[in-house]
């Protein structure tokens, strides 16, 4: 998501107070299988490698000689560009305590690289290109000095993604590896699926499940929140779509949302970015597949939402998070999950907030795959 650098620009001449408004969700009956809460912010060293725009986190695992600490890729959506990151988390809460980019891998193919998932079963990484759009599969090769990422395939992707609006694309991919599943998503509805999101409604995106050969298998329609409430009259960058995937380990599926409210302010326009992870169930959702002619006027079951976290981004530390990674498990039971910052080519803060994730029934107590 590139489009709200020029809000970015008018919000850094005017530093006055504003509050959000959010809409409200509506939720499920019954308790959720999972909650989340936060354990706090923290500020990414970018180093000298030119990492800006981070949009895409994956986990890779910990390091084999520092088990606290732990290997994450990140993609920027500035240049086909990949970043390894060394981060060191509190095994109790989940806290970021350091958190460095030390590695860049330059991408053979890419146009608007937006989000990644790291294969542990064969040491590759998948990324989503919002232009065409895409979901590519890349080999790292060379020294870990000066390592490539080359492409290995690119997924068929279902003809009525190609004709995603401009800059809402692909924006989000997820590997499910213990049972061979690929997820991806568009960020905003498809033209014959509905409007982009607005004050009064949010957007109609399909979620599009790969299965074990690699092949689409499934597409669920799931409707996102609408932006805020007063963003500035006539003002074209309103926007709440769905950024960022992430598998748990009962195969269930997280969600990152991101809504830009865009508020005047006296005489600038004042982002707040308001960041929120629900819990998804596709179990009666309607398989659209067949509905190439769009979602409009159909009849269908959208996934059912939990919300699990909501927070406000505004001027006491603007941050437009685009990226989340399900991490290791923590020394209570319960999960790491990190949200990773796009800084709008250094106008905004790129960091990473660190959550933890309990799950009500994790018999299995697996590392995600």
């Amino acid at each position: 998501m590139r489009s709200s650098t020029a809000v970015v620009l008018t919000f850094l001449l005017c530093r006055v107070s504003c509050s959000p408004v959010c809409a409200e969700v509506a939720q499920p009956a019954g308790p959720p299988a999972a909650r989340v809460e936060a354990a706090g912010k923290f500020l990414l060293d970018t180093g000298r490698g030119g990492a800006h725009e981070l949009s895409g986190l994956a986990w890779a695992g910990a390091l084999g000689e520092r088990p606290d600490i732990h290997t994450y890729y990140a993609v920027s959506d500035a240049r086909p560009e990949v970043f390894r990151l060394h981060v060191r988390l509190d095994e109790r809460t989940g806290a970021v305590k350091e958190a460095r980019v030390v590695e860049r891998i330059p991408l053979d193919r890419g146009a608007d690289c937006e989000d990644l998932a790291w294969d542990s079963r064969d040491g590759t990484l998948w990324v989503a290109d919002e232009e065409g759009p895409s979901v590519r599969q890349f080999t790292l090769s060379g020294s870990s000095a000066g390592r490539r990422g080359s492409m290995a395939r690119e997924l068929e992707i279902p003809g009525i993604f190609r004709t995603r609006r401009a800059n809402l694309g692909f924006e989000a991919v997820a590997l499910d590896g213990e049972r061979g599943l690929l997820w991806t998503a568009n960020e905003e509805a498809l033209p014959a699926d509905g409007e982009p999101s607005g004050v009064e409604a949010g957007s109609t995106v399909r979620l599009l499940k790969f299965g074990p050969d690699l092949r689409p298998a499934a597409q669920y329609a799931c409707v996102t929140e609408p932006v805020g409430r007063r963003p500035p009259h006539g003002h074209s960058r309103e926007r709440s779509g769905l950024v960022a995937l992430s598998v748990l380990p009962d195969g269930s599926l997280l969600a990152l949302e991101r809504a830009l409210d865009v508020q005047r302010v006296l005489i600038a326009d004042v982002p707040v970015f308001t960041s929120r992870i629900f819990l998804l169930d596709t179990t009666d959702a309607t398989d659209v597949s067949a509905m190439q002619e769009g979602l409009r006027d159909a009849k269908f079951h959208p996934v059912r939402k939990t919300l699990l976290w909501e927070k406000s981004f505004g001027l006491d530390g603007p941050n437009n998070f685009e990226g989340m990674a399900l991490g290791p498990r923590l020394s209570d039971g319960s999960w790491s999950l990190l949200l990773i910052s796009d800084d709008e080519k250094g106008m905004l803060e790129q960091s990473l907030f660190a959550l933890r994730v309990y799950l009500q029934q994790d018999a299995a107590g697996k590392e995600p795959q």
